[in-house]
């Protein structure tokens, strides 16, 4: 199975998007999910609402729901790695 991982862009709020898409056994694939800006990391349901996957950092309720269109877009996208570096500077 063939995966990519990128970083594509900023919703509306100013959400960072990333997509997920490979080819699996079934055929292609993908999804996209918001990208938090403390770790780079995808948003996790927990008791109370949504956060960090990474850090547990609460995050808004909406975080956990689909992204929309983008506003601002990362040409064909970049890296999850390098965009933990950009938000850590």
């Amino acid at each position: 199975m063939t995966e990519r991982v990128v970083v594509l862009g900023r919703d509306f709020r100013g959400w960072a998007v990333g997509e997920y898409s490979g080819v699996g056994q079934y055929g292609p694939f993908s999804f996209r999910y918001y990208v938090t800006e403390c770790c780079g990391a995808d948003g996790k349901g927990v008791e109370h609402g949504v956060a960090c996957r990474a850090c547990y950092r609460p995050l808004p309720i909406e975080f956990g729901g689909e992204p929309g269109e983008l506003e601002t877009v990362f040409g064909d996208g970049i890296s999850v790695e390098r965009f933990r570096e950009l938000v850590k500077a």
